[in-house]
């Protein structure tokens, strides 16, 4: 080797010590800088969604086995329970902040709550819940008794309800006469409010989304203009 090109080759190697991401200029597009070029800064999509349906996956199991572990009664269930619970609603966060299917302002507030989560070691969850109590009124909701266990029980907080009353899809229950504010997509991190017809009280809260075509009775819910 000439001391020329021993030269060039020692000073490429101090370059790519430098800027370690010089020796892959496409890392971030997946090495396919063609099919995505990804303007809005957004990751990857193919990967984002990957990773989104992983996350909501493990999601999905840690709320069943935080129902279940609830629902055995007694207190320490119970605590179970809402540990599990706020785990798996970390996790639905993380999902929404990768998902670039999600609105830039559900990913925001996803970023938001799971860095509330890591920094705040749950507390910021915790009080949420505390704050919610059966007879108090709630974004001019008077909160049943249900609704308060369910609301520390979901791990929701205050944001949620407020979303759904404003930008929920409305269905209405014909068997008890609910209405159902929907807010997000099924699997996707959707949510759910239970009002009375009149939207007076909150009668339930749901951090999913139920069957809304229900084998059983395919024309319960009734989507309202």
């Amino acid at each position: 080797m000439t001391d020329e090109l021993q030269k060039a080759t020692s000073q490429d190697q101090q370059h790519f010590l430098m800027n370690p991401q010089a020796l892959n200029a496409y890392t971030y597009t997946q090495n396919n800088p063609i099919k995505y070029t990804d303007p809005s800064g957004e990751f990857a999509g193919p990967f984002g969604r990957d990773m989104a349906s992983g996350q909501r996956v493990i999601s999905g199991f840690l709320h069943s086995a935080a129902d279940y572990t609830s629902n055995q009664g007694g207190f320490i269930n119970k605590v179970s329970g809402f540990v599990t619970n706020a785990i798996a609603d970390t996790v639905d966060h993380i999902a929404n902040v990768f998902d670039p299917d999600q609105k830039i302002s559900i990913r925001i507030i996803g970023l938001g709550l799971t860095t509330l989560d890591v920094a705040g070691g749950g507390d910021g969850k915790v009080a949420d819940k505390a704050i919610i109590k059966a007879g108090e009124t709630v974004e001019g909701l008077k909160v049943t008794e249900h609704a308060a266990e369910q609301f520390v029980a979901r791990n929701m907080n205050k944001l949620q309800i407020k979303s759904a009353l404003e930008k929920g899809v409305k269905f209405l229950d014909t068997e008890t006469n609910n209405i159902l504010h929907v807010v997000g997509e099924r699997g996707k991190g959707g949510f759910t409010i239970v009002t009375d017809r009149a939207q007076k009280v909150l009668v339930s809260t749901e951090n999913f989304i139920r069957n809304l075509v229900p084998k059983t009775s395919p024309n319960r819910f009734k989507l309202l203009e």
